[in-house]
């Protein structure tokens, strides 16, 4: 499968002012979608594209469409993206300069819409995507990523790691918060040990589901840690979903 940018659209990424070397289709989003199709976004020539591809054939099923909120215009630019039941999660930023970082979910089935974080209200500060999870008894979808903390009042801008989730049963609001997510929350994740700094940093995260007939809650998060002030260590630290 050849998914390449034409020589027209790499001229104008380069026009743009990006490095050659960057203009390529670097796929960022690459998920099944069902049985029968794979659903892939790239960032092609600070353009984004998304489409369907047949995963016997590996052959596109229709003409990409525009791939804005779903996947980020820069390849060096960290997102996640995670497709349950058919519909997609993604964070990523939404915006040419990288400035408008979303949460959102597209290919909403049935009645319900697509929804995206309210970037009015400040819910994000300059975040880097890192992972996102699925727990199927929760129905719930987790997002991982580091931001500046707004909370702390220091000199310098302090990273934050945190965890948010959303409920997948989220319609938006009727009159307020339309087509918005009404269940976001977000809370920190911490690594530190007694008087060191902490690692604040988070560079990746992965899940271990609980032992058979285990509850839910036993879910375990392990999480590869640095520290924004490169005291050349890195952590591990795993956490339960409701308690460290």
């Amino acid at each position: 499968l050849d998914w390449s940018p034409s020589d027209k659209d790499l001229e104008q990424c380069a026009m743009k002012g990006k490095e050659m070397a960057d203009c390529p289709n670097f796929i960022r989003v690459l998920q099944f979608l069902n049985a029968t199709h794979i659903y892939a976004c790239g960032t092609f020539a600070y353009s984004p594209r998304c489409s369907y591809i047949t995963s016997e054939t590996l052959m596109m099923s229709m003409k990409p469409d525009e791939g804005r909120g779903r996947c980020p215009y820069d390849p060096y630019q960290r997102n996640t993206a995670i497709i349950v039941d058919g519909e997609l999660y993604t964070g990523t930023v939404a915006d040419y300069r990288g400035n408008r970082p979303l949460i959102s979910r597209h290919l909403s089935e049935g009645r319900r819409v697509d929804l995206k974080l309210d970037d009015t209200l400040g819910w994000l500060e300059d975040p880097t995507f890192i992972s996102s999870s699925f727990i199927p008894e929760e129905e719930k979808i987790y997002f991982f990523f580091s931001e500046v903390g707004r909370e702390y009042d220091f000199i310098d801008k302090f990273i934050v790691s945190r965890v948010s989730q959303i409920c997948m049963s989220d319609v938006g609001g009727q009159r307020t918060l339309q087509r918005r997510w009404t269940t976001f929350a977000k809370a920190q994740l911490l690594c530190q040990a007694d008087n060191e700094l902490p690692y604040n940093v988070l560079q990746d995260i992965d899940s271990l589901p609980p032992a058979e007939g285990a509850p839910a809650d036993e879910t375990l998060f392990y999480g590869i840690f640095t520290s924004q002030w490169s005291v050349g260590w890195t952590s591990i630290q795993s956490f339960h979903m409701f308690r460290t």
